[in-house]
């Protein structure tokens, strides 16, 4: 899967107004499992890995405090006629950020979801799903920033450096 796409020509400093969004690989393991392994949304919470940009404002709170894409391995299987999913990934922004692997921060993560209801063909549907995510600190630094749900505005949240080890993320 490759996406590409045009982030506007007033992007500031050395940011690109074009850029890969996607770039993964799918392989079928089975009927009932995939691996994926690229530059790819990790498998965390609902919000990013739906269709981010089409959600409502009011559910894309999380941002600040998740990266949307990462370089990594997923791994999804499939249960309940695919009513409900397992899924857990590895990632680090190795080869992106020009760093030896061992140098970058490394995350993992995991996500169970779940299709209690679904009726009239889609039109009425309760989706669950809790997932958790671990992300280790770069030179022992955690630093969360980010913008409200508007991708023009000034950052809302921007803690500044913390020193850590890492940290825990949980969603429902």
């Amino acid at each position: 899967m490759l996406s590409y796409e045009y982030r506007g020509l007033d992007r500031k400093g050395d940011q690109a107004a074009f850029g890969f969004t996607d770039i993964k690989l799918i392989i079928p393991i089975g009927s009932n499992s995939e691996l994926q392994v690229g530059k790819q949304k990790e498998t965390f919470c609902y919000e990013m890995v739906g269709d981010a940009a089409n959600l409502p404002h009011f559910e894309r709170l999380m941002s600040p405090f998740f990266n949307s894409r990462n370089n990594g391995i997923i791994y999804r299987h499939f249960l309940l006629k695919d009513r409900m999913t397992i899924s857990a990934g590895v990632f680090n922004q190795w080869p992106g950020n020009r760093k030896n692997l061992g140098d970058g921060a490394t995350t993992f993560t995991a996500r169970i979801t779940g299709l209690p209801k679904w009726e009239n063909e889609g039109k009425t549907f309760m989706h669950t799903g809790i997932g958790v995510r671990y992300v280790e600190a770069e030179n022992g630094v955690i630093r969360l920033k980010g913008k409200n749900e508007s991708n023009v505005s000034d950052n809302c949240v921007d803690t500044g450096n913390m020193n850590a080890d890492h940290q825990w993320n949980v969603n429902m």
